[in-house]
């Protein structure tokens, strides 16, 4: 079934930029990533493909304010924020980012204060056999952490540029960082191999659970289907429940096509009524269907 160019796929491939704020020369990683990753996974993405140590709070800050974050308690860091936010683990990326240049931000390190902006820079036809998160591209290394946020280091990185200016700070930061750091330094293979180690496990696959368990029917997979509190008996039962997904699948298209056709139609009316009334209907109707 062609997709609709206004319903959007219920799983896209998002091209995304990750550029740390008020640091010059700029220093930034794209990413294309699972739209259906959720934010807690995109913070693991962002911390391993950055170069951050995870080693500090963070949130993510969308563009009316709404903070979404790990459940904290009085046993993490002795934090309990004021505003706990919504839970990070039950937000898809895909829930704040729609459509392209689409953006919120990163916070990372409350001290420091390292804010990123993720901007969705295209949505790519979903990738089956890409893993969830890989790196195609970025510049100069990341902060050391603790350098004193974007302020700070700016002037560590002043310092490393022109050491007779302060001989003395210059060996001061060079014992601190305890080994040659190259502000200019980016390796995109080794950003990847991370990537990979910690995405292609089952914690981040690239598989919704329904299409695990259409593999693991279909003999694809040697995973259990079931715990061992419940096994199919016969190859019998196993053609049935496959015969019944593909069913529920056909429903799934059907649906799609009626929703394309009531989009195209609502669209219309607001080009073609001249009732105020009936075209704020219509498109109040074009804004449920695209959500």
């Amino acid at each position: 079934m062609p997709q609709s160019s206004h319903i959007p796929a219920l799983r896209n491939t998002y091209q995304i930029k990750i550029q740390l704020q008020d640091i010059k020369p700029p220093i930034w990683r794209r990413l294309q990533v699972d739209s259906r990753i959720t934010l807690d996974a995109l913070h693991v993405a962002i911390q391993s493909s950055m170069g951050w140590l995870d080693t500090h709070l963070h949130q993510f800050v969308d563009q009316e304010g709404n903070l979404f974050r790990p459940q904290y308690t009085q046993d993490d860091f002795a934090f309990v924020p004021d505003d706990p936010g919504v839970d990070e683990s039950v937000v898809l990326l895909s829930d704040i980012l729609r459509e392209e240049q689409d953006w919120f931000n990163y916070e990372y390190d409350f001290g420091d204060d390292w804010k990123h902006k993720i901007t969705l820079e295209k949505v790519l036809p979903y990738q089956s056999e890409q893993l969830p998160v890989i790196c195609i591209r970025g510049k100069r290394a990341c902060p050391p952490e603790d350098s004193g946020g974007s302020p700070g280091y700016m002037h560590l990185s002043e310092i490393l540029a022109e050491p007779e200016k302060d001989p003395e700070e210059y060996e001061d930061i060079q014992e601190w960082l305890g080994e040659h750091f190259d502000p200019e330094q980016f390796d995109l293979d080794e950003v990847n191999l991370e990537l990979k180690a910690l995405f292609e496990s089952a914690d981040f696959n690239n598989s919704s659970a329904f299409e695990k368990v259409l593999q693991q029917l279909s003999g694809k997979s040697s995973e259990p289907v079931l715990s061992s509190e419940r096994q199919f008996e016969t190859d019998d039962d196993i053609e049935k429940i496959i015969s019944s997904l593909n069913d529920t699948l056909g429903i799934i298209s059907d649906m799609s096509d009626l929703l394309d056709e009531a989009y195209a139609a609502f669209e219309k009316i607001t080009k073609i009524s001249q009732d105020k009334q009936v075209i704020e209907l219509a498109r109040n109707m074009l804004k449920r269907l695209e959500q």
